[in-house]
């Protein structure tokens, strides 16, 4: 799988649990595939959902980064190490490296991008529930 373009995000929580919902079903899909190396790429897909998710309720400020990680690390800090953690992942799945991903590899980044759906849906709510109360 290609890198995809996050696209420009919509400006609300509404918009963030669309995303959501397009991660949960590719994580689904990604729990499915046998080969390891599509399966990492499931999953890093799936945490770009996330991010895009994420983006979706709190743009970035400013000139928008190219780079999902990029711009859900300046957007919220609070996701830094996510966004470090699959920026590095992606680096995987460039020519030649994709075909030495292992099953473990492919199962703990499955497994990772699982907890970042998580987190990202709780940060969802309290924001969803911040906005609402004319705190956000």
């Amino acid at each position: 799988m290609g890198r995809h373009d996050i696209g420009e995000p919509a400006r609300d929580a509404g918009a963030g649990s669309a995303g959501l919902q397009q991660a949960r079903g590719t994580l689904a899909h990604a729990e499915l595939v046998a080969a390891a190396p599509a399966r990492f790429a499931a999953g890093l897909t799936a945490a770009r959902f996330v991010a895009a998710a994420v983006l979706a309720v709190r743009p970035p400020r400013g000139r928008p980064a190219t780079d999902p990680w990029r711009a859900l690390a300046a957007a919220v800090p609070e996701f830094g190490e996510w966004a470090g953690f699959f920026a590095a992942c992606g680096q995987r799945l460039r020519p030649g490296a994709a075909a030495t991903v292992t099953s473990r590899e492919a199962d703990d980044l499955v497994r990772d991008a699982n907890r970042f759906c998580e987190d990202a849906a709780r940060w969802i709510a309290r924001h969803r529930s911040g906005s609402a109360r004319g705190t956000a």
